[in-house]
């Protein structure tokens, strides 16, 4: 008789968090004694769908108890019964309270360490209160196992490291500024030519260090004058727009950056190919996927040394402390001035990530729920 297994999430497949749930299910070798279904809790639209079909809805309250992590403590009581649970967020794990044997995967600790708010500080402290009640839990990196020991006193042996794979997609393009798609680019976003191009994909939360690349670009700038951020990724926090757009406007950068929010999978594939370099000095992460993308896809990396991008980066790309805006401008300089150098940092990095599978995380994920549930 097969065994059910809930992977259950609260957010989209186009999201860091949302995407790996799907691309576990989706890599998931055959067998014949488990079944998987994605259980996604959506606090936005207040519903439960399983493989996305609707199977439980809610009426949504009214101000501020509209909220969606208000709605996914409501609906979480709704969720379809399972003989194990894969809870797949953090932010999920108090399901794990009243649902077992589950196992949770912890991206990262940030709303416990460095909350967006005060008053969401509780809130996201029951949230994430389910994790000791784990049969085992799965984390992104050494440097979040370390965390979730140091603040939950739970062993070691009681969490397994599964790194987050690359999506197949993400792969070098050769020459790829001689095509109709980099034209493409160039035309719809009115891109200075030749530029040069630094991308950036990722929230503006102060951990994200955003005041960090702006001071960079002014810095490249005097030797640039045409260089053009391309910034993906919605605000995530609205004073954290505020202080890009003071940043901006303080380094006279309104005609240097691009905002460019969300975008399509195929769309941030032509970015990372026409980009010069992605730039990523964050404080916290608890894996750094757009790092493994860039070097996919053959765009050299520059980021900071900080939590677990050493890790995910090793040796193939150029790592400062996350203030230093002259090592990341020096870094940049030297990528668009020195052709091997370029190369070879490429190099490196389609190797380097090489490395992280979904295959390989989904079937390591697949012996936990062997032994755990």
């Amino acid at each position: 008789m097969k065994k059910n297994i809930g992977i259950i999430t609260n957010a989209r497949a186009d999201s860091g968090v949302g995407g790996r749930a799907h691309e576990l299910i989706s890599h998931m070798p055959a067998n014949a004694d488990v079944a998987f279904h994605l259980v996604r809790i959506d606090g936005e639209e207040h519903v439960i769908t399983v493989d996305a079909k609707r199977v439980a809805m809610q009426r949504p309250w009214p101000g501020v108890l509209g909220m969606k992590s208000i709605a996914w403590l409501r609906l979480a009581k709704k969720i379809p019964k399972f003989d194990g649970y894969d809870i797949s967020n953090q932010s999920l794990s108090f399901i794990a309270r009243t649902r077992q044997p589950s196992l949770i995967t912890v991206h990262d600790v940030i709303e416990r360490t460095d909350p967006q708010s005060v008053l969401s500080a509780p809130l996201n402290r029951y949230l994430m209160s389910g994790i000791p009640n784990a049969q085992h839990i799965v984390t992104v990196s050494e440097y979040v196992k370390r965390s979730i020991v140091k603040i939950y006193s739970i062993p070691t042996e009681h969490i397994s490291v599964i790194y987050n794979g690359v999506g197949e997609q993400f792969a070098p393009v050769q020459d790829f500024r001689s095509t109709v798609a980099y034209q493409t680019v160039i035309k719809d976003l009115r891109l200075p030519v030749p530029g040069p191009y630094i991308l950036y994909v990722g929230s503006e939360h102060p951990r994200k260090n955003v005041k960090t690349i702006l001071r960079t670009i002014s810095q490249l700038k005097s030797q640039y004058p045409n260089i053009v951020l391309l910034k993906v990724g919605d605000p995530g926090l609205l004073s954290g727009r505020r202080e890009t757009l003071r940043l901006i406007d303080d380094y006279a950068l309104q005609n240097n950056v691009k905002l460019l929010g969300k975008v399509s999978d195929e769309l941030l594939q032509d970015f990372y190919h026409a980009a010069d370099a992605l730039l990523m000095p964050s404080y916290m992460e608890g894996s750094g996927m757009p790092i493994l993308e860039a070097m996919a896809s053959g765009c050299p990396v520059v980021c900071s040394n900080a939590t677990a991008i050493p890790e995910i980066a090793g040796d193939a790309a150029h790592m400062h402390d996350p203030d230093d805006v002259a090592g990341f401008t020096q870094s940049i300089g030297e990528l668009i001035e020195t052709p091997a150098m370029r190369k070879r940092v490429i190099r490196l990095g389609v190797v380097q990530a090489k490395k992280f599978s979904w295959n390989t995380a989904a079937q390591q994920t697949l012996e936990l729920y062997t032994k755990f549930l």
